[in-house]
């Protein structure tokens, strides 16, 4: 794209470096690619960073998971009490459906970011 400048030399006034002017937009262009490059691996880097940390929080998910089923043993085994029980459990529940759902859904954007910035790099 730069070099249709110097095509043109007659369409410039007298006195406009066309060659500096080619070199000046290049030096710019070269610029702005390596910033591109940089931004791309930093953000390639994040991404799977947070993606380290969403599988973190599937293991405390998991985690969860365990005391509410802890819960529901010891609220079956308890005869009177375990109305209270049973309410932390149904809590319990609610939480983790949540959590689960929007973690998910983390997964899912995390996964559209990576793939997107593996298609911008290779169109580098």
């Amino acid at each position: 794209m730069v070099a249709c400048f110097g095509n043109k030399a007659n369409d410039y006034p007298d006195g406009f470096d066309i060659a500096f002017e080619i070199a000046e937009v290049e030096r710019h262009r070269e610029g702005v690619l390596r910033d591109t490059v940089a931004t791309l691996d930093r953000v390639e880097s994040e991404a799977k960073r947070f993606a380290r940390s969403v599988l973190d929080m599937k293991r405390y998910v998991t985690g969860l998971s365990s005391t509410r089923m802890m819960c529901k043993i010891e609220s079956a085994s308890l005869s009177g009490s375990g109305t209270a029980l049973t309410g932390i459990v149904e809590q319990l529940d609610e939480c983790q459906r949540e959590i689960e759902q929007r973690l998910a859904r983390m997964v899912e954007l995390n996964a559209v970011i990576q793939s997107n910035t593996g298609m911008l790099r290779s169109m580098l």
